[in-house]
């Protein structure tokens, strides 16, 4: 979503139905730091919600970077 703001800001969100919350934590601190390491590839001014998936839970934390910097060029590019 564009906001009028030049500040960036993330929001994560992942269902109960992923795991326990040792689980759900270990994926929104995967998440995150994926995050930190790609800020360059988010545009700024935008309010981004990324929202976790049943099927991030096998993935590796390879996988889940991938995913994310592909999703994020493809979005840059539209």
């Amino acid at each position: 979503m564009k906001r009028e703001a030049t500040q960036t800001r993330f929001g994560l969100a992942i269902s109960k139905k992923v795991g326990n919350a040792v689980t759900r934590n270990k994926l929104k601190r995967q998440t995150r730091a994926i995050i930190d390491h790609n800020k360059k590839l988010f545009p700024t001014g935008f309010d981004y919600i990324i929202m976790i998936k049943r099927s991030c839970n096998n993935a590796s934390y390879q996988d889940l970077n991938d995913n994310l910097v592909q999703i994020i060029k493809e979005k840059v590019k539209n």
